[in-house]
């Protein structure tokens, strides 16, 4: 309820994989003049339930942010340490990896496995953002960058701008977003003997492998309407372009089919606090 959008931008919380945060945070306010400032540092551990995992992943984490409001201006900046305690890879793809025949064939390829592996690796998550609202008008964007161990979760920058206008109780809103992902290509060790059939099996390892990547914009345009108090209905329409760079990493493809670089999402709902 308390976001204008029908549905946020993918690009910038798509890549975020917590469900849930369970924990504790302290937090103090200051006023400065007619300003206020505020600092809060928190810990716990969230849980991920990402569709591709091997399994349900917990995520210990830390971490601080500082928020100033100023006016009609808000501006925070937020920074998180999590550290991985589970196995987010499918253990049949380590296996493989691992694979002692294959290993043969292929000289040093178990070496991407632990690059590849999630398990006992850290992630560092900062993000910086700010928004302008005077009642008619509203502005807001952030950005931000994300940098886990393992290549299961490249490194990775998003981030968005919505714009929008207030029409009494009607609010028509734009919003882009774009995320990008800043790590290579793995690439598999040459076979020792170039067979056609092993220089095959080659190129599958490395597709399977760089599936986790993100290049990815989207242009959205919405509308709010606050009929009623505390009752908001919002619809609104995207347009995703998912690059060729392993761009669909951020939606789900369980059939494996060809993956389209252009996707429209059409939404509809009603959103209600009490």
């Amino acid at each position: 309820y308390a976001y204008p959008w029908m549905r946020p931008p993918h690009e910038f919380y798509a890549y975020l994989p917590g469900s849930h945060f369970d924990g504790i945070d302290f937090s103090k306010h200051y006023r400065i003049g007619d300003n206020f400032l505020k600092l809060k540092v928190y810990a716990g551990n969230s849980h991920s339930t990402l569709r591709e995992a091997a399994g349900p992943m917990n995520l210990p984490l830390v971490g601080a942010n500082i928020s100033y409001n100023t006016g009609n201006w808000h501006a925070k900046i937020n920074y998180t340490y999590a550290h991985i305690l589970d196995e987010g890879m499918d253990n049949a793809i380590l296996d493989t990896l691992n694979s002692p025949e294959l290993n043969q064939i292929f000289p040093d390829l178990n070496q991407l496995s632990s690059q590849i592996s999630t398990k006992n690796k850290n992630g560092h998550y900062l993000s910086i953002g700010g928004s302008y609202d005077n009642g008619v008008w509203l502005a807001q964007a952030e950005a931000s960058y994300t940098n886990v161990d393992s290549h299961a979760l490249p490194s990775q920058a998003s981030a968005y701008l919505s714009i929008g206008r207030r029409f009494s109780t009607v609010t028509l809103y734009t919003l882009y977003g774009i995320s990008h992902s800043l790590e290579d290509r793995l690439n598999v060790p040459d076979p020792i003997v170039p067979f056609p059939t092993l220089e095959e099996l080659q190129n599958i390892l490395e597709y399977s492998l760089n599936q986790t990547g993100t290049d990815q914009q989207s242009l959205s345009l919405g509308m709010r309407w606050d009929f009623y108090e505390n009752i908001a209905f919002k619809m609104q329409w995207s347009h995703y372009w998912l690059g060729t760079r392993q761009g669909t990493a951020q939606w789900s493809n369980p059939l494996a089919t060809d993956k389209p670089h252009n996707v429209n999402v059409w939404s509809v709902g009603v959103d209600f606090i009490f």
